[in-house]
């Protein structure tokens, strides 16, 4: 079987910047373990469009790393959402995307002659059980020191999977970090997370904070962008008054990934506080549609 595969680029901040994403169409008989036979070849997170209705503005999507299934991918659904959308398959406004783990709402604009998708992610959970100063510095290989925890807790925060975020004192040490990943997986199966998102506020004007995600278990040991990942970071700044306090209304973080990888991302997560309640979470961005290949499936 032929399939019509493109190939995007997601939250790029210059020339060779963003988080790759293939997306497969019309990839609705193709079963799990083809499709995870794809992500693996081409060794990063990819979109399958299972089924599409233009009628009502409405496609069916599931996400797969090289070594399992994701529920939820951010950036691989607004790399799908702009490939419909440019092509015609879906229209520009509100769109309703089903995944694994439940509906959510995309919204696609025209801007700049660029196409901006708006994708809504769920209200905040805060895990309660979190792991320890010291075993998240020994895994980071850092020491205990380094971790800011005087800007907010080591916790797992998720807007659609939960990702344990761990304030650094600067950026420098976040760029430096070399973790050991099996300790980190290891970890991570322990507390119930997907992964680390280490992160550190930034000293450029033009971004709040920078962020390194660290996944578990999925195939490679580093992301160049996360979007589930900078909104469960929104929500995190926002509930502990990192900048400012969490008054009412909407404010947006800026942050930036991928830059010690050599692929420099920049991300906008969006927050809305309602009655002193993070109500709407939501992660910002466009994908750089590169070409279109067609892979065959055995």
């Amino acid at each position: 079987m032929s399939f019509s595969a493109v190939r995007t680029s997601v939250f790029a901040d210059g020339s060779n910047g963003g988080n790759p994403c293939p997306v497969v169409l019309d990839a609705g008989s193709l079963t799990a373990e083809q499709m995870r036979s794809l992500a693996a070849a081409w060794n990063q997170e990819s979109v399958f469009v299972r089924d599409l209705d233009a009628s009502e503005n409405r496609v069916r999507i599931r996400f797969f790393v090289p070594n399992h299934e994701m529920e939820m991918c951010g950036h691989g659904m607004i790399a799908c959402i702009a490939v419909l959308v440019e092509r015609g398959l879906l229209d520009y406004g509100d769109i309703r995307v089903e995944t694994e783990l439940g509906p959510v709402v995309a919204s696609c604009r025209e801007r700049d002659g660029t196409l901006r998708v708006s994708l809504d992610q769920f209200r905040p959970s805060f895990a309660d059980t979190n792991p320890p100063k010291d075993a998240v510095a020994r895994v980071l290989n850092v020491s205990v020191d380094e971790i800011a925890t005087e800007l907010g807790p080591i916790r797992s925060v998720s807007t659609s999977r939960h990702k344990l975020l761990v304030p650094l004192r600067n950026a420098a040490i976040l760029d430096q970090l070399a973790p050991d990943f099996e300790a980190l997986w290891d970890l991570c199966d322990e507390y119930e997370t997907t992964g680390f998102y280490p992160f550190a506020v930034s000293e450029d004007d033009e971004i709040d904070v920078e962020a390194r995600q660290f996944p578990s278990r999925a195939g490679y040991v580093e992301d160049p962008a996360t979007g589930v990942a900078a909104c469960a970071l929104a929500a995190y700044l926002t509930n502990y008054e990192v900048f400012d306090p969490k008054g009412e209304g909407e404010r947006t973080v800026r942050i930036a990934q991928g830059r010690a990888m050599g692929k420099p991302s920049l991300l906008r997560s969006r927050v809305e506080v309602t009655n002193g309640t993070i109500s709407t979470t939501r992660v910002i961005g466009s994908a750089d549609i590169e070409r279109e290949e067609t892979v065959t499936v055995k």
